[in-house]
């Protein structure tokens, strides 16, 4: 009969991290639920909502501009007798594939040259013209297998052209 019942109160936690290079600092994670909240991720990509009761919530992240989600973006977590922990949010960033077009006699630029992206299957799926330092750049690539090729003008023979080119972590 007269018994007095308490529960500590509890943390929902986990990191940000870049699927590259570990830990994101300066993420916007968001709490809803039961209670809410927003924080930021610190220099090691950890975040953490402390203080909280018991019941249902859900740990959201904000992706960046540049980058997208390599795991769900919102987290459902249920509280009860300890904390959440292990809450985490990967994340890539979009990458470039750039490069020159230049003339195999002197090195100079070759500009209006229009230069294709294919996929792996393999289609084109974006062209561009180099600009008046021969200069080609294609972002907003996920990570993947790429091949590049040339319309080679009219007057010009192709000498040499990249190879088949992999994005992983870098551009």
């Amino acid at each position: 009969g007269n018994n007095f019942y308490n529960h500590e109160l509890l943390c929902i936690s986990g990191y940000k991290y870049d699927d590259c290079n570990g830990g994101i600092e300066g993420w916007e994670i968001t709490l809803s639920g039961d209670a809410s909240a927003v924080t930021y991720t610190d220099e090691t990509g950890f975040y953490q909502f402390c203080d909280l009761e018991a019941g249902s919530y859900t740990v959201t992240e904000t992706v960046e501009s540049g980058w997208y989600a390599t795991s769900p973006t919102s987290i459902p977590v249920t509280l009860d007798c300890s904390d959440a922990t292990g809450n985490n949010f990967y994340n890539h960033e979009y990458l470039c594939i750039s490069g020159y077009k230049t003339n195999d006699c002197d090195g100079s630029a070759i500009s209006d040259v229009t230069i294709n992206l294919l996929d792996d299957t393999p289609e084109i799926i974006a062209t561009t013209m180099t600009d008046e330092y021969g200069f080609y750049e294609f972002c907003n690539l996920m990570p993947g297998d790429y091949t590049l090729e040339e319309v080679v003008p009219a007057g010009w023979v192709e000498i040499s052209a990249p190879g088949p080119i992999t994005l992983n972590c870098a551009d």
